[in-house]
């Protein structure tokens, strides 16, 4: 019997603007097409309003913003236990892809 799993990806970023975030909401926009159920987790220290308003956008994507720093930073520890939640709420997922 064949099966069709969907695969699982969550895009992680900490620069959700310019070049970057573009190209992360263009595969979180573009993959699900392809078969792919895909989640996003954010930083809002560095988006941008064209990051945010294409986000809007996008349906039914599970998008979770995470407060994280450019730079090694203490809260980083915080930023870290948040994703692992998230994984365990969402995941298991077949690919863990950061961006930047």
């Amino acid at each position: 019997m064949l099966t069709s799993k969907r695969i699982k990806a969550l895009h992680v970023t900490e620069a959700s603007n310019a070049g970057v975030g573009g190209h992360t909401l263009d595969l979180v926009e573009g993959l699900p097409q392809f078969g792919c159920d895909t989640h996003l987790v954010y930083s809002p220290r560095r988006t941008d309003e064209f990051f945010q308003n294409r986000l809007s956008e996008i349906p039914d994507l599970q998008a979770t913003q995470i407060f994280m720093r450019r730079g090694p930073h203490w809260s980083d520890l915080a930023a870290a236990r948040q994703l692992r939640e998230v994984i365990e709420q969402h995941g298991p997922f077949d690919i863990i892809h950061a961006h930047s």
